[in-house]
C-alpha cells in the first residue's frame, strides 16, 4: 500500500514538472540598467502577462519620485522568438515588442520586472485592505484609487474548499473572483494593495512622445531636488 501510494505521487509530481515546463515561454530576453545613484528600496513589480494576439506593450514603471534608478532588471518570455525588450527614456516605462514571422503572437508572453529606486521607501503606501466573503460564482472587487497614486502591488487570498481564478484589471484596478461549480459553502477572500505617489503620465506612443517625456522627467528631477517632502507627495494615502 505504501509503494502504491508512493508510485501515485512520483507520477503526479512528474507530471506537474512536464506541465510547468510546457506552460514557461522557452524565449527569453533579459534588460539590465545600472547607474550611479543610491538605492533606498526595491521595488518588485506584479508578474505581467501580455495576452495572446498582442504583439507590443508598455509597462508601467514607478521609481519617479524623483525618477533615479539605480538598477532595473527585466526578463520577458515569449513563445515564437526572444522578444524585444528596452527602457525608455526618463525610466518611466519598459517596452517590449514580441516576435513571431507568423504575426500571430501566440500564447501569454511573461515579464519579470524590479528596480533598485532612490525613492523614500515611504513613498509606496498601503492604500486598501480589505476581507470579505464570496457566496456566488463572481465577485467583481473595484480598488479605490485616490488621484496621484498608482498601483504596484495586489495580493488576493481566497479560502475555499476548491481553487478559484483570480483576474485582475489593471486599467480598471478591477478584481474578479470566479468561485469553483462545485463550491458549495461560501469561501472568505483577503485583499491587500499598495500603491505609490506619482504624477500619471500617459503611455507614449511614438519616438517623438518618448524624447518629448525624457526631457520631462530630467526637468522633473532638478525641480524635485528644491521640493519639501510634504510638497513630493500632496496626496499620500496612509492609514
Amino acid at each position: 500500500m505504501n509503494c502504491y501510494i508512493f508510485v501515485i505521487l512520483t507520477c503526479l509530481i512528474a507530471s506537474l514538472e512536464g506541465k510547468l515546463k510546457r506552460n514557461s515561454p522557452p524565449h527569453c530576453t533579459q534588460v539590465s540598467k545600472d547607474t550611479d545613484y543610491v538605492s533606498n528600496f526595491k521595488m518588485d513589480y506584479p508578474v505581467a502577462y501580455i495576452h495572446p494576439g498582442q504583439r507590443e506593450v508598455y509597462q508601467k514603471l514607478y521609481c519617479v519620485n524623483p525618477p533615479a534608478v539605480r538598477k532595473a532588471v527585466t526578463v520577458v518570455c515569449d513563445w515564437a522568438a526572444p522578444p524585444q525588450v528596452q527602457f525608455t527614456i526618463g525610466d518611466d516605462y519598459m517596452h517590449v515588442v514580441r516576435q513571431d514571422p507568423s504575426g500571430q503572437y501566440l500564447g501569454n508572453a511573461v515579464i519579470t520586472t524590479y528596480q533598485l529606486c532612490n525613492n523614500d521607501s515611504n513613498s509606496t503606501t498601503i492604500i486598501h485592505i480589505e476581507d470579505g466573503t464570496i457566496s456566488q460564482h463572481e465577485t467583481d472587487i473595484i480598488i479605490p484609487v485616490q488621484q496621484g497614486m498608482n498601483v504596484t502591488y495586489v495580493e488576493v487570498e481566497v479560502n475555499s474548499q476548491t481553487p478559484p481564478n483570480v483576474e485582475y484589471i489593471e486599467d480598471l484596478k478591477k478584481i474578479i473572483i470566479y468561485n469553483s461549480l462545485r463550491q458549495i459553502t461560501p469561501s472568505k477572500y483577503s485583499l491587500y494593495v499598495k500603491a505609490v505617489c506619482t504624477n500619471s503620465t500617459p503611455e507614449p506612443r511614438n519616438i517623438y512622445e518618448r524624447i518629448k517625456m525624457g526631457i520631462y522627467a530630467m526637468v522633473q528631477k532638478l525641480i524635485y531636488a528644491n521640493k519639501t517632502n510634504q510638497q513630493r507627495c500632496e496626496e499620500r494615502v496612509t492609514f
